[in-house]
């Protein structure tokens, strides 16, 4: 008779039953760099084996490829439902997002890819939202339209940790109470968004100002712009939004201190029409900017004109000045670096406008 020992070393000849997981007890690593080499579609079906396999597979995602877009558009369709717009700059593809976390196609287009759809008997509840988003790569993200509650909210952290870097911009956003709007805020500073788009947002300046100072603190060099509404929807109520609008006389303009200047000059690219600068506490700013050498642009208003003696006091030892067709131009010496600015265009008795540019060839 054969013993136990022998008909363990002797190969099975039974077919493999598929109902068996075989890998969960691989290493690690080793599961890793298999998963690695699978698409997204594949790892989704492997995540449904097991939890472990589930979190080693999220884990794999990002060595995976993904599918391209310049911006990814998020807006909600129905009540429980998000709208997914991923555009490029010669297709667009548009998806929506269940109240289960789950995709439905609506668009596709075969040089951008698809998701599976949602009816697919292998895409489960188990595949969430979050983990859905990990497979695009995209530039820009666009919150459109959306109604902030927590069920948003817990989605929206998860997504800002697995897209960090990014550019956001927010328009047409409502929030249930003003606890919700704050945690809002705090994900936003904490997902150290590259640049900051908003329309809207701020009831009063002293939170915009709380918002700016932590911004520049936690992004250096980052970019900014915030353009305002009146409740009357008219083109004739747009707040300037270039240098060749003009705001409308019933704009209340944000005055701000010597403090917070400061924090602007930390900003790459920084755009609010409705604010207003001391012009005194101004030049100190732009040669704290300059001196950070990146490009980028500047727009807001002033108290009053800038003259020569408004820039010497800030020229120091590596700080030149020129002065062309009405224009200033301060320079970093024996450099490329410089900044060009000019003010006026006054309206009435509002406060002037102001526009730098930085330069660095």
């Amino acid at each position: 008779t054969r013993n136990a020992h022998d008909e363990t070393d002797e190969p099975s000849t039974k077919r493999p039953n598929r109902g068996v997981d075989f890998i969960s007890n691989l290493p690690n690593d080793c599961l890793v760099d298999i998963f690695s080499r699978l698409d997204h579609n594949d790892i989704d079906e492997v995540a449904l084996i097991s939890k472990r396999l589930g979190g080693v597979s999220e884990i794999s995602r990002s060595s995976t490829g993904k599918l391209e877009s310049y911006s990814l558009r998020i807006a909600h369709k129905i009540q429980s439902e998000l709208s997914i717009v991923m555009d490029r700059l010669d297709l667009c593809c548009t998806y929506h997002l269940t109240s289960k976390g789950t995709f439905k196609k609506v668009g596709r287009s075969a040089t951008m890819g698809s998701f599976r759809d949602a009816q697919e008997p292998t895409i489960t509840e188990a595949i969430l939202a979050v983990t859905t988003l990990k497979r695009l790569y995209f530039n820009i993200i666009d919150l459109h339209s959306i109604s902030i509650d927590d069920d948003f909210l817990h989605f929206f952290e998860h997504f800002c940790t697995n897209h960090p870097n990014n550019s956001i911009s927010i328009t047409s956003i409502r929030f249930a109470d003003a606890a919700l709007k704050q945690r809002f805020f705090s994900i936003l500073l904490e997902a150290k968004f590259a640049s900051i788009k908003m329309e809207n947002m701020f009831d009063n300046e002293k939170l915009l100002e709380i918002f700016l100072k932590d911004y520049s603190d936690s992004v250096v060099l980052a970019g900014f712009s915030l353009i305002e509404r009146l409740k009357e929807h008219s083109r004739s109520n747009l707040v300037r939004v270039s240098r060749s609008h003009v705001a409308p006389l019933n704009i209340p303009y944000v005055h701000t201190d010597n403090e917070f200047v400061m924090h602007i000059s930390r900003f790459g690219e920084f755009e609010h029409h409705g604010l207003v600068i001391n012009t005194d506490w101004l030049m100190p700013a732009i040669a704290n900017r300059l001196r950070l050498r990146k490009k980028g642009e500047w727009a807001f208003n002033i108290t009053r004109d800038i003259n020569k003696d408004d820039i010497i006091p800030v020229l120091g030892t590596d700080l030149g000045m020129d002065c062309r067709d009405g224009k200033f131009i301060i320079r970093i010496c024996k450099t490329f670096a410089r900044v060009q600015f000019k003010s006026g265009n006054r309206v009435s008795q509002h406060p002037l406008e102001f526009h730098a540019t930085f330069f660095y060839d």
